[in-house]
């Protein structure tokens, strides 16, 4: 199957966008010889949290923002945005650089942009928009999940309070299977499986405020 999940009417995206998947899926057509999407048809148009691990660098969020329709925010690493002409061409995209906690002006900026940051991507989710975040952050080969950040939870819990005090549809985490036969190798295949979505508890009483 060719194309992802989301429905036509997200087609509606900034042409700079359309510009940059479309360049995405030339290089990607390059490098792969085979990119598959398997997904399981879900079409309506509540907002998304894609999750998937991070095993090839710089070619999964290309590889993801080539292949769904509609426009996809994808949370990565600011370091990748410290390569020449990538962070400009990630920034086209869709691509959002969380900071890290190494930096000069300390880590308590840091937190706070990436709380900011994180706090957008809710909205974003909750007025059935769509965010592709990594986990676990750091990219890798390993078999084994590594340390799983809070990021994404942080996220969901914060759009599915928005989502229900606006009255829209509860949003979704869609976990994603991000499959290369042989990452480090020209012409290989690659899949793209996209689960279920997951069944998330109801959310605690808010308490009411005096």
């Amino acid at each position: 199957m060719e194309d992802g999940i989301t429905p036509s009417s997200r087609e509606d995206v900034p042409i700079t966008y359309r510009f940059f998947r479309l360049f995405f899926r030339f290089l990607t057509n390059i490098w792969f010889r085979e990119v598959d999407v398997v997904d399981n048809e879900q079409t309506d148009d509540r907002g998304v949290l894609f999750i998937t691990w991070h095993p090839n660098g710089l070619i999964d969020p290309m590889v993801m923002t080539s292949r769904l329709n509609g426009k996809l925010t994808t949370l990565v690493q600011h370091s990748l945005f410290r390569i020449p002409f990538i962070g400009f061409f990630f920034r086209m995209a869709g691509v959002v650089a969380l900071e890290t906690t190494k930096k000069k002006d300390g880590p308590s900026n840091s937190v706070s942009k990436n709380d900011e940051i994180l706090k957008q991507m809710a909205h974003e989710i909750a007025n059935g928009g769509q965010v592709l975040m990594f986990p676990e952050e750091n990219t890798h080969g390993l078999a084994s999940v590594q340390k799983i950040r809070s990021g994404a939870a942080r996220i969901m819990l914060q759009a599915l309070q928005i989502a229900n005090e606006m009255g829209r549809p509860e949003p979704r985490i869609i976990p994603v299977g991000l499959h290369y036969s042989d990452s480090s190798r020209f012409r290989e295949r690659a899949a793209i499986v996209l689960e279920r979505p997951m069944d998330l508890p109801k959310l605690p009483a808010q308490p009411e405020q005096e």
